[in-house]
């Protein structure tokens, strides 16, 4: 009586490379595949994403004037505004008082009651739409503004920003009657497309990324069907699985053919 002895093989990485050659063209076919879907992907969620605004900054600094009891002006200095006065502006600028100063002089918000749900909703649009940040030791505010699929609402908050931004600031800053608060306007604030091309670079991002986990999938498919599959398709492979000696192996056609053209090659050369 004869013992079968079976030998569980140890995968290398010439077997991993001769296993996905074998299947290139479907491992090809799947990158292209998820390239093209998520391509579609990026595009269809961004190609009507548009964001417009500006940034609208400002230089805040005091004018401190030095007067006589006669009433004559002595001297003038400028002073720069603290950083923690500063953070105590940003902080309350995102505040349902100042949003309700920026609605006076939005033609979108006319007609909206004050606590009703609508001002509510609105209130939520402004958060959304306006971040305010400033620049350790300069003086320097800046609403930075963002309005999605909207470009009149856009540029109607900038001008509403560049009219009472200012003036809020002002009056809060207005403690001491000797120091005037002035402002500057550092950059251009005029609306415009914040994101062009943002669809086309998110369609490339979103392919590269869904193709390549495209990839990676049907390269693991690949290798574990590999490796599962029991058939004994070399003879290299009986040698192994069973400890005995090949002594002979049935030629295939294709591979008779191929040997006979090498051959002719070869007395061709000589």
């Amino acid at each position: 009586m004869q013992e079968e002895m079976q030998v569980e093989d140890e995968i290398s990485l010439s077997d991993i490379f001769h296993a996905l050659w074998a299947k290139i063209w479907i491992l090809v076919a799947t990158l292209l595949i998820g390239v093209i879907a998520g391509g579609a992907f990026g595009f269809l969620r961004y190609y009507n994403v548009h964001y417009y605004g500006a940034d609208v900054t400002y230089f805040v600094w005091g004018i401190k004037t030095e007067t006589t009891t006669s009433g004559e002006t002595t001297s003038q200095t400028t002073q720069f505004i603290s950083d923690t006065t500063i953070e105590r502006i940003i902080s309350i600028l995102p505040s349902n008082d100042f949003q309700r100063e920026l609605m006076q002089h939005l033609p979108e918000a006319e007609n909206i009651e004050a606590g009703s749900k609508k001002e509510r909703d609105f209130f939520e649009l402004l958060d959304d739409s306006v971040t305010y940040s400033y620049v350790e030791n300069t003086s320097q505010i800046t609403a930075e503004v963002s309005v999605l699929n909207d470009e009149q609402l856009a540029a109607h908050l900038i001008e509403s920003i560049r009219t009472v931004l200012p003036e809020y600031i002002t009056n809060w800053l207005q403690t001491d009657p000797s120091i005037e608060v002035e402002f500057r306007l550092l950059y251009d604030t005029n609306c415009r497309l914040l994101n062009p091309g943002q669809w086309v670079t998110e369609g490339i991002k979103y392919g590269a990324l869904i193709g390549l986990a495209a990839l990676v999938i049907a390269c693991v498919v690949v290798i574990v069907a590999d490796r599962t599959d029991t058939r004994l398709r070399d003879y290299q492979k009986v040698s192994q699985k069973f400890r005995i000696p090949v002594l002979g192996v049935i030629p295939r056609f294709t591979d008779l053919h191929e040997i006979g053209e090498r051959k002719n090659q070869t007395e061709v050369r000589k």
